[in-house]
């Protein structure tokens, strides 16, 4: 028998307030911020500002001290786990969907 699924809802702030809580994490908090920086920065152009790089957000963490370092291959933990909240809490529209060319695209609006 499969799990019962939690009806859809739409994102609000709390749900990017509340990412988890086990310390070694904190830095997901930071997230959301520089999805937003990215969105401005890029004159919140369609198709330009919306798609981001985990290299991108892992740079900027570890130049902020946030995280000491991300294994080559470890930054792309820092989009997937919003994508998994998103999925186990069914928040609609999705915020962030993951993009074949290694991008990950965020649904935000013009």
């Amino acid at each position: 028998m499969g799990s019962i699924k939690k009806p859809a809802r739409p994102w609000g702030i709390w749900d990017l307030r509340d990412l988890g809580k086990k310390s070694g994490i904190r830095y997901l908090k930071a997230i959301p911020v520089l999805i937003l920086e990215k969105w401005l920065k890029g004159n919140k152009e369609e198709g330009v500002a919306n798609f981001v790089w985990t290299k991108e957000f892992a740079k900027r963490l570890e130049d902020s001290k946030l995280v000491v370092n991300f294994k080559p291959k470890g930054n792309a933990i820092l989009l997937a786990s919003l994508i998994r909240i998103q999925n186990a809490r069914n928040l609609t529209p999705p915020l962030i969907k993951y993009d074949v060319s290694g991008s990950f695209w965020i649904n935000l609006p013009e």
